[in-house]
């Protein structure tokens, strides 16, 4: 019976050498970047099951899963901030704000005593 630190390939024979696992070769050719996420414990199940069945790592099957879920879906375009702000533009009325404001944060902001202390009531 082999022991779980011993794994080999389907139709290679035992070497003998006890081994924690096989790197996968299309898997560790480039640096990897490593990640941590939280799963829900049925979805997390599922691909521990499925890593036993296959006899690879829980990392193997969710890597594969992202690369099946990557190829198969849409690209999407990013949407312009433009677009996303679009309703927010005009909403601030010019009353009582100077119109070089962004040009000179700084100096409105100290004539208007932001950033000093103040008596707490």
């Amino acid at each position: 019976m082999k022991s779980w630190r011993t794994s080999w390939r389907e139709g290679e024979a035992d070497s003998g050498i006890e081994r924690i696992a096989y790197l996968a070769d299309l898997s560790y050719n480039g640096v990897m970047k490593a990640t941590t996420f939280r799963l829900p414990e049925n979805l997390l199940g599922a691909i521990d099951a499925e890593a036993r069945e296959r006899r690879v790592s829980r990392s193997d099957v969710v890597r594969e899963r992202l690369e099946s879920y990557g190829a198969s879906a849409p690209p999407r375009a990013m949407p312009m901030f433009r677009d996303l702000a679009a309703d927010l533009i005009g909403s601030v009325s010019g009353g009582g704000l100077p119109s070089d404001l962004s040009l000179r944060k700084k100096h409105y902001l100290k004539a208007w005593g932001y950033g000093t202390k103040r008596d707490r009531r």
